[in-house]
């Protein structure tokens, strides 16, 4: 009798972590292999969600461009520095920490201070609803809601920009 050779089964390909569905209705998700079996097949796949905030996925569906979204940044990382007190590491060049210094503690310190500056003139800069919305947007990381008020978000957001000489 001779011995029949089993054919090999391959594993399933499994789903590591899964985005919420409150993310993955609003925000781009992409697949990305976390494991391979020794043959190279892709053996564990999780989803990861490219947008940290509201203005990374309008800039992702082109509602916003470039200088705009670097404007809502900045203006997103004063904002959360004065108001909810966390300390914001701008890794993006050319936004706020490089305008005011480096990174040891005094200089932090400062860029708290420098921020409340920031967002005053931000604020004479904008009409009360351009700043409702910005603050909603870019401050509280929510959706813009109808399109009367994206418009007037894209119309803060290049004020912002030009005020800050990024366009």
């Amino acid at each position: 009798m001779s011995k029949r050779q089993r054919k090999r089964k391959t594993q399933p390909i499994r789903l590591g972590e899964l985005a919420p569905k409150e993310l993955c209705q609003h925000n781009k998700i992409i697949l990305e292999v976390v494991d391979r079996d020794p043959d190279g097949r892709a053996y564990i796949k999780r989803q990861r969600v490219l947008d940290e905030c509201r203005l990374d996925s309008y800039l992702h569906r082109l509602f916003i461009d470039e200088r705009e979204h670097e404007a809502g940044m900045k203006f997103r990382y004063a904002y959360v520095r004065v108001n909810f007190h966390i300390r914001v590491d701008d890794a993006a060049p050319n936004l706020f920490l490089n305008e005011v210094g480096g990174g040891n503690s005094e200089e932090r310190m400062i860029a708290g201070i420098a921020s409340e500056e920031l967002l005053r003139k931000i604020y004479k800069i904008l009409t009360p609803s351009q700043r409702r919305v910005v603050i909603a947007v870019c401050g509280c990381d929510e959706f813009a809601g109808t399109t009367a008020k994206r418009k007037t978000l894209k119309r803060a957001l290049y004020r912002m920009a030009r005020y800050w000489h990024l366009i």
